[in-house]
Order: structure tokens, then C-alpha cells, then sequence
């Protein structure tokens, strides 16, 4: 078959892709991004989602097309990205479209919740999709999956990320219900559905094979990454609230009001009919995460946390230099290292103000060359003081010693910085 693929770009649409693609069939993506490296993608249709509201519009995109699926979501507006728009008018707009061009199959990725009167509008606006194609003369299915896993989905990175912490605070103690879906499970689920007779109408509610309460589910990821235990505390409903407030003003936040109202409200259904589709029951979340996921999921606060220090070490060197330690007996140590008295103030200075520079570079996005420059400036400043002040190597609070394990951390990030920040 001949599928168009809205959001092949997307953690679903990725993984949908790859599921079809190996089935045999041709794959038609859809995405303001196309990813061109992806082989499971015959064809990339480049277009900005939001600006397709018209069955008009979609209309050049069916040509031959047997199958479209609709694998678009947002987790959070952000620019232009609106719910109504991707989630209700978008594919509204689509489905029309489909019924006109005569598509004969028509799969639409909603969400477990979605209802017009929902508590917030990520699912109102999904419904709304929902309902629109229910009502048109199509071959419809209605996916509603429960929380998706998939190691590089974002929410489950997330999840993976606070298995690994050693000590946690949850919201209310984590005990919102939810029954997490492994997303091979959802694409299986799909293929079935495509091998199977078309269906008027029809919707399928997608779920694990039992429902559990996030803690119970970041326990059981922890347990499967080999991970010992975690000391967990609970906390109350008014500063969960609070921190949902915060979170959703830091870019890439999963964490929001909405989403802890959706936490709150459950995610759970019977799995009778996803356990029917696809023949056997769905995966456990204990199969989820192994120990080839613990590295990464740690990395994922160790590699910032460890980021955040060297900005306070550099940022907290260039105020005591400047502001608090006494003057004279720094002016006096760079004597001891042949800097001439007249010029020794402002070396003293500019020294500061360099190591405010990439204290500063550090807390913002560091380029890549922020960490080799590290290393020359330690490196120069250990050399100088081995030469001119060797006693420093003897003090007992080791002023020369601790950057040894501080150059170590400088070199992990340096090797683990993404190549994007090379540009």
C-alpha cells in the first residue's frame, strides 16, 4: 500500500515508518522537517503542517495514496504550534480530503482521554479530530494509546531520567494510574489493523497490559536499567502545582499544568481489544528499559548537573577574585609568577573576567569550542603556578590537585557534547 504518513518526523512516525516499511509498504512522509537519512521513507512531502486547513489544500498529497495516518501530536504549544491547529484543524482538514480523493483507509493517532468536555485542551482538541472523522463516509480508526514508550520518545526519556536519580520528589507521591504501551505494540497494532477488512468506524483504545501508578512505573524502569533502590518523597498537591507553573516556562518541559491535570485524571482502559489485535498480550513495562538504556537515561541529568557545576566554579573563581579575596596577596602571587607590577592589576582583572566569560558561556547553550578552551585556560593556570608557585601543589586544601578530576569532567563533556553545537 501506498501510505501517507503525517508526522514521519515524530517519535510515533519514526517508529510507524520503520514498522511499514519492513511490511512491504511505500511510505509517503509528511513533516516541516523531512528526515531524508531515514530509509523507511520513500517520499517526503516538505510542508508546514499549520498552513494545511483546507481539504483543498491536501488534496495534492493523495494522488495514489491507499492509506493515510495521522501520527502528529504536541505535548506543549510553542510558537506557532497551537493544539487547535495540529490536533483539530489539520486533520479535520485531511479527512475531508480523504473522502473526496476516495482514500480507503483512514488511521488517526489520537490519545487516551480525548473527549469534548476533557479537562484540558490537548484532549479536547484531539477529540475534536476525532469527531470529525467519525462522521465523514470513510474507513476510520480511532487509536487512542495510553502512555507510549519508546526509548527515544520524550516522555520516556523523561521517565527513564527519574528512574535513575537516586532520590526523588513526585508529584503527590506518583500515584496517578496510567498503563504505558510499548510503542512497537501501537505499530503492531497498526499493521493488523491494515491487514485486516476495513471497519466503518472504529475506536480502539491502545493500552499495556496492566494499569499501574507512575512510581510503581518509574520503579519498574529503575529495576529493569539494574538499578537498586529509590528514596522517594511525596510532594504536596499545592507545590506540585506550583512547580507544573514553573516547569512549563523551561523550553522542552514535559511538565505543565495540563499534564499533571492529566496525570491526575488517570490514563487507563480495559486491554481486552489491544491484546485481541494483535494476538498476544502487550509487553510488560518490565521488559521496557534494559541496562543499555541506564547510561543514557543518567546522562541525561548527570551530563547538565555536571555542566551547572563548572559554570558555578568558574562563575564563583571570578567574584572571589574580584570582589572577595584579598587584593595584595593575589597581586602578590602574580609577582611571584614575573607579571610586572604595573600591568598586574589588569591581568588580575581580565583573568576574572574570562573566567566570567565561560562561567557565563557554560550556563547558556555552549558552543563546542567552549570546552577545549577550558582546558588551555586550567592548563595554562596549572603550568604557571607549578612553575612560580609550586607549594600550592602541597596545601591541604589541594587548590592545584582538584583540577585534576575537574580537567577529567571537562573532557566527558567535551566527548559528549552533540555535534549540533559545532554549527
Amino acid at each position: 500500500m501506498n501510505i501517507l504518513l503525517l508526522g514521519a518526523s515524530g517519535f510515533i512516525g519514526r517508529h510507524l515508518a520503520c514498522h511499514l516499511s519492513q511490511a512491504g509498504h511505500r511510505v509517503i512522509g509528511v513533516s516541516r522537517n523531512p528526515d531524508h537519512n531515514n530509509p523507511h521513507v520513500a517520499q517526503w512531502h516538505r510542508a508546514d503542517l499549520n498552513t494545511l486547513l483546507t481539504p483543498a489544500s491536501w488534496l495534492p498529497l493523495l494522488h495514489d495514496v491507499d492509506v493515510a495516518i495521522n501520527a502528529v501530536g504536541i505535548l506543549t504549544e510553542a510558537g506557532d504550534n497551537r493544539f487547535d491547529t495540529l490536533h483539530a484543524k489539520m486533520p479535520s482538514a485531511l479527512f475531508l480530503a480523504c473522502e473526496k480523493a476516495r482514500v480507503c483507509r483512514v488511521i488517526q493517532i489520537s490519545a487516551l482521554g480525548a473527549a469534548v468536555d476533557a479537562p484540558t485542551e490537548y484532549w479536547r482538541s484531539k477529540a475534536r479530530a476525532d469527531e470529525v472523522l467519525l462522521s465523514r463516509a470513510l474507513s476510520g480508526y480511532v487509536l487512542r494509546p495510553s502512555v507510549v514508550f519508546g526509548p527515544d520518545g520524550d516522555s520516556s526519556r523523561v521517565m527513564m531520567q527519574l528512574a535513575t536519580l537516586p532520590a526523588l520528589m513526585l508529584p503527590e507521591g506518583g500515584q496517578y494510574t496510567m498503563q504505558p504501551v510499548h510503542i512497537d505494540d501501537l505499530c503492531g497494532l497498526i499493521l493488523r489493523l491494515l491487514s485486516e477488512e476495513p471497519a466503518v468506524q472504529r475506536v480502539i483504545e491502545v493500552v499495556g497490559p496492566r494499569p499501574m501508578s507512575m512510581r510503581d512505573y518509574i520503579v519498574t524502569l529503575r529495576n529493569g536499567m539494574g538499578l537498586g533502590g529509590q528514596w522517594v518523597v511525596a510532594m504536596p498537591a499545592n507545590l506540585a502545582d506550583l512547580a507544573a507553573r514553573l516547569a512549563q516556562h523551561i523550553p522542552g518541559s514535559v511538565f505543565n499544568p495540563d499534564s499533571l491535570t492529566m496525570l491526575r485524571v488517570g490514563n487507563i482502559a480495559p486491554t481486552g481489544t489491544t491484546q485481541s489485535l494483535l494476538s498476544r498480550e502487550p509487553r510488560d513495562p518490565a521488559t521496557f528499559a534494559g541496562s543499555a538504556e541506564r547510561n543514557p537515561a543518567a546522562w541525561g541529568w548527570l551530563g547538565p548537573l555536571m555542566r551547572l557545576s563548572l559554570a558555578f566554579v568558574w562563575l564563583w573563581t571570578a567574584w572571589v577574585s574580584l570582589f572577595a579575596f584579598d587584593r595584595a596577596q593575589s597581586l602578590a602571587w602574580l609577582a611571584a609568577c614575573h607579571i610586572p607590577a604595573d600591568v598586574a592589576p589588569a591581568v588580575l582583572i581580565g583573568a576574572s573576567m574570562a573566567d566570567a566569560l565561560i562561567g557565563l558561556a557554560l550556563l547558556l547553550r555552549p558552543p563546542r569550542w567552549i570546552w577545549p578552551t577550558q582546558l588551555l585556560v586550567m592548563g595554562g593556570y596549572m603550568v604557571m603556578l607549578t612553575t612560580c608557585l609550586p607549594s600550592f601543589w602541597l596545601h591541604p586544601f589541594g587548590p592545584l590537585s582538584k583540577n585534576l578530576p575537574i580537567l577529567a569532567s571537562v573532557i566527558v563533556l567535551w566527548m559528549m557534547a552533540p555535534a549540533r553545537s559545532a554549527r
